[in-house]
Protein backbone atom coordinates (compact mmCIF):
# COMPACT_ATOMS: atom_id res chain seq x y z
CA UNK A 1 0.00 0.00 0.00
CA UNK A 2 1.18 3.36 -1.01
CA UNK A 3 0.91 5.74 1.72
CA UNK A 4 1.42 9.38 1.86
CA UNK A 5 1.29 12.05 5.23
CA UNK A 6 -0.02 15.58 4.65
CA UNK A 7 1.26 18.28 7.65
CA UNK A 8 0.09 21.71 7.97
CA UNK A 9 3.39 23.45 7.55
CA UNK A 10 6.96 22.62 6.58
CA UNK A 11 8.22 22.65 10.85
CA UNK A 12 5.41 19.92 11.19
CA UNK A 13 6.59 17.76 8.87
CA UNK A 14 10.08 18.02 10.04
CA UNK A 15 8.79 17.15 12.88
CA UNK A 16 6.85 14.28 11.95
CA UNK A 17 10.09 13.28 10.16
CA UNK A 18 12.23 13.38 13.23
CA UNK A 19 9.33 10.94 15.33
CA UNK A 20 8.61 8.43 12.65
CA UNK A 21 10.57 8.84 9.25
CA UNK A 22 8.77 7.82 6.08
CA UNK A 23 7.67 4.36 8.04
CA UNK A 24 4.05 5.59 7.39
CA UNK A 25 4.67 7.20 3.97
CA UNK A 26 6.27 10.09 2.30
CA UNK A 27 5.75 13.51 3.79
CA UNK A 28 4.49 16.37 2.53
CA UNK A 29 4.34 19.57 4.15
CA UNK A 30 1.65 22.12 3.34
CA UNK A 31 2.38 25.60 3.49
CA UNK A 32 -0.91 27.17 5.56
CA UNK A 33 -3.70 26.93 2.83
CA UNK A 34 -2.46 25.88 -1.01
CA UNK A 35 -6.31 26.65 -1.63
CA UNK A 36 -8.34 29.49 -1.81
CA UNK A 37 -12.06 30.48 -2.57
CA UNK A 38 -12.37 31.55 -6.24
CA UNK A 39 -13.10 35.30 -6.91
CA UNK A 40 -16.00 35.85 -8.18
CA UNK A 41 -14.85 37.25 -11.72
CA UNK A 42 -13.08 33.50 -11.91
CA UNK A 43 -16.97 32.12 -11.52
CA UNK A 44 -18.44 34.40 -13.65
CA UNK A 45 -16.58 36.78 -15.87
CA UNK A 46 -19.66 39.03 -15.74
CA UNK A 47 -19.01 39.73 -12.15
CA UNK A 48 -15.79 41.67 -12.25
CA UNK A 49 -17.93 44.79 -10.97
CA UNK A 50 -19.82 44.26 -7.86
CA UNK A 51 -23.05 43.81 -7.22
CA UNK A 52 -25.42 42.00 -4.77
CA UNK A 53 -25.56 38.26 -7.08
CA UNK A 54 -21.91 38.01 -6.12
CA UNK A 55 -23.15 37.44 -2.55
CA UNK A 56 -23.92 34.30 -3.57
CA UNK A 57 -23.37 31.96 -7.12
CA UNK A 58 -26.08 30.04 -8.53
CA UNK A 59 -24.36 27.24 -7.66
CA UNK A 60 -24.92 28.07 -3.74
CA UNK A 61 -21.29 28.12 -2.72
CA UNK A 62 -17.82 29.20 -4.23
CA UNK A 63 -15.26 26.63 -5.88
CA UNK A 64 -11.67 26.34 -4.20
CA UNK A 65 -8.70 27.17 -6.85
CA UNK A 66 -4.79 26.45 -6.44
CA UNK A 67 -3.19 29.51 -4.49
CA UNK A 68 -0.17 29.36 -6.42
CA UNK A 69 1.27 32.40 -5.08
CA UNK A 70 5.01 32.42 -2.06
CA UNK A 71 5.99 28.99 -3.35
CA UNK A 72 2.84 27.45 -2.79
CA UNK A 73 2.55 26.05 -6.61
CA UNK A 74 5.33 23.81 -6.24
CA UNK A 75 3.75 22.35 -2.85
CA UNK A 76 0.74 21.97 -4.41
CA UNK A 77 2.47 19.96 -7.56
CA UNK A 78 4.42 17.69 -5.49
CA UNK A 79 1.04 16.53 -3.28
CA UNK A 80 -0.94 16.20 -6.42
CA UNK A 81 2.16 13.83 -7.79
CA UNK A 82 1.99 11.77 -4.91
CA UNK A 83 -1.89 11.83 -4.29
CA UNK A 84 -1.75 10.33 -8.46
CA UNK A 85 0.03 6.85 -7.01
CA UNK A 86 -1.39 6.94 -3.16
CA UNK A 87 -3.55 4.53 -1.82
CA UNK A 88 -3.79 5.94 1.59
CA UNK A 89 -3.59 9.44 3.05
CA UNK A 90 -2.72 10.12 6.72
CA UNK A 91 -3.93 14.21 7.38
CA UNK A 92 -1.47 15.05 10.19
CA UNK A 93 -2.55 18.73 10.41
CA UNK A 94 -3.12 20.62 13.61
CA UNK A 95 -6.13 18.98 15.27
CA UNK A 96 -8.33 21.70 15.04
CA UNK A 97 -11.12 22.34 12.36
CA UNK A 98 -8.62 24.46 10.05
CA UNK A 99 -6.39 21.83 10.14
CA UNK A 100 -8.89 19.68 9.12
CA UNK A 101 -9.62 21.36 6.87
CA UNK A 102 -6.69 21.96 5.16
CA UNK A 103 -6.09 18.42 4.62
CA UNK A 104 -9.73 17.15 3.47
CA UNK A 105 -9.79 20.26 0.70
CA UNK A 106 -6.91 19.31 -0.94
CA UNK A 107 -8.03 15.48 -0.78
CA UNK A 108 -11.24 16.82 -2.31
CA UNK A 109 -9.76 19.32 -4.95
CA UNK A 110 -7.70 16.63 -6.28
CA UNK A 111 -10.54 13.39 -6.56
CA UNK A 112 -8.62 11.24 -4.01
CA UNK A 113 -10.49 8.53 -3.34
CA UNK A 114 -8.18 6.16 -1.37
CA UNK A 115 -8.52 5.51 2.42
CA UNK A 116 -7.67 8.32 4.63
CA UNK A 117 -6.72 7.89 8.15
CA UNK A 118 -6.24 10.83 10.65
CA UNK A 119 -3.22 11.17 13.34
CA UNK A 120 -4.35 13.11 16.10
CA UNK A 121 -1.90 15.14 18.25
CA UNK A 122 -2.13 17.87 20.29
CA UNK A 123 1.66 18.50 20.98
CA UNK A 124 4.69 17.73 18.54
CA UNK A 125 7.26 16.54 20.68
CA UNK A 126 8.50 13.10 19.51
CA UNK A 127 6.69 10.42 21.93
CA UNK A 128 3.66 12.65 21.42
CA UNK A 129 3.85 11.90 17.87
CA UNK A 130 5.19 8.47 18.08
CA UNK A 131 1.94 7.46 19.25
CA UNK A 132 -0.18 9.13 17.35
CA UNK A 133 0.79 7.12 14.38
CA UNK A 134 0.69 3.86 16.25
CA UNK A 135 -2.13 1.61 13.94
CA UNK A 136 -2.18 -0.76 16.69
CA UNK A 137 -3.20 1.48 19.42
CA UNK A 138 -5.95 2.91 17.47
CA UNK A 139 -4.30 6.51 17.77
CA UNK A 140 -5.11 6.65 13.64
CA UNK A 141 -8.15 7.52 13.12
CA UNK A 142 -9.91 6.48 9.69
CA UNK A 143 -12.58 9.44 8.72
CA UNK A 144 -13.34 7.81 5.55
CA UNK A 145 -12.49 4.95 2.88
CA UNK A 146 -13.50 4.94 -0.84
Amino acid sequence: MNSIIITEKPSQARNVLKAVGTRYGEVFAAQGHLLRLQSPDEANPEWKAWSTALLRPQSGRYLLVADRSNGKGERLDKIKQALKSADQVIIATDCDREGQAIGENLLHFYGFKGRVLRAMFTAEDEKTLREAFVVNAGCILPICAA
